[in-house]
């Protein structure tokens, strides 16, 4: 006879005592990172290292403190959402390249730049991010309120270039002024003088006054000692070349037509690349009502506005920078003395 068990009896399955066995660890090799499956582990690592920017930037050949200092600026206000045609690029990308360079001139000691040499990645005068705010709950019994993180000291402003009609007159020269008879033709030079000035460019070495400076440039360009002489074109353009700036009297394409000239200065000015003019004319054709002088005469020309539609010049004869209508800037270029490279192109 067959007994029957009743399932409800059966001894319950345990759980089994034996020791379980580890489960073994691979490591992946180089070469599984660079293929297959590894790839997404090795994108992953990358990313890690991308959130870290470098610290340290390494002088590349034929670099320049302006060239490092004019890229760190583009790449400063991309990072802060500005495009070229922005209203505000001009400005801002000026200023902040001219306090880039100071940056890197002083962390270098002012020593000329050599390939291989590491620079530190300097960030500009950027806004300072907002403190974070504490939350971490108070005490109704404690009355004093948390005291909050000292910040670190600032450190002290750079001078930045004059780019705007406000600013620009730090960097007026009248060519004048400590002339010891007062008289003189040195426009050309002066004019000069105050480009170097707006391209943030280092005069100290010219001389001490202003007066000194445009005649340290006149004998540079090959002008001379006498300041009584009429400079030219190609004396203006030695001249700062020599003094350490990039310039080239641009190719007179326009002919009778002022208005083209004009219009090639307001596309660079547009362009946001660090620049200022050096132009032939005459003022009383231009802007008789700021200036009295009748003749043969240079300036700078130091920006251009887009919302007026006006430019920026600095007269070396007047007493602050003038606003001048693109009509007026082409009636200046109809002065009959003017050379056949009337305009004349400085960068950095």
């Amino acid at each position: 006879m067959i007994r029957r068990v009743d399932s409800s009896h059966r001894r319950p399955n345990l759980p089994s005592t034996r020791p379980q066995k580890p489960t073994a660890r691979r490591l992946v090799s180089r070469d599984e990172l660079s293929t297959g499956g590894g790839a997404s582990l090795r994108s992953r690592l990358l990313q890690g290292a991308a959130k870290r920017p470098p610290s340290t930037y390494t002088v590349q050949p034929g670099d320049s403190y302006h060239r490092i200092a004019q890229n760190r600026a583009t790449e400063l206000l991309q990072q802060r959402g500005l495009t070229k045609g922005d209203a505000t690029w001009s400005k801002e990308w000026h200023t902040l390249a001219h306090q880039l360079v100071q940056e890197l001139m002083a962390a270098n000691g002012g020593k000329p730049l050599r390939p291989g040499d590491q620079l530190p990645v300097v960030g500009g005068s950027q806004p300072a991010p907002k403190p974070p705010v504490d939350t971490a709950p108070v005490t109704p019994s404690s009355p004093t309120p948390s005291t909050p993180t000292t910040p670190a000291a600032p450190v002290p402003p750079t001078p930045a270039a004059p780019t705007t009609p406000g600013e620009v007159g730090s960097a007026m020269v009248n060519q004048f002024a400590g002339d010891s008879d007062g008289r003189n033709a040195n426009c050309g030079f002066a004019s000069s003088l105050m480009a170097l000035k707006l391209l943030g460019k280092d005069t100290s070495q010219l001389g001490g006054t202003d007066y000194e400076k445009a005649m340290k440039l006149r004998a540079l360009g090959g002008g001379g000692t006498n300041d009584r002489q009429w400079g030219t074109v190609n004396q203006v353009v030695n001249g700062l070349r020599a003094a350490g700036a990039q310039a080239s009297a641009v190719p007179n394409t326009w002919g009778a037509d002022k208005a083209k000239a004009v219009e090639l200065m307001k596309q660079a000015f547009l362009k946001g690349d660090p620049t200022a003019f050096v132009v032939a004319g005459n003022p009383a054709l231009g802007w008789p009502k700021d200036v009295s002088y009748n003749g043969g005469h240079f300036v700078t020309v130091a920006g251009y506005d887009q919302a007026s539609n006006t430019f920026t010049v600095l007269d070396p004869v007047a007493k602050k920078p003038i606003q001048v209508s693109p009509e007026q800037l082409a009636n200046y270029l109809k002065d009959g003395n003017a050379e056949l490279g009337e305009v004349v192109q400085v960068t950095p």
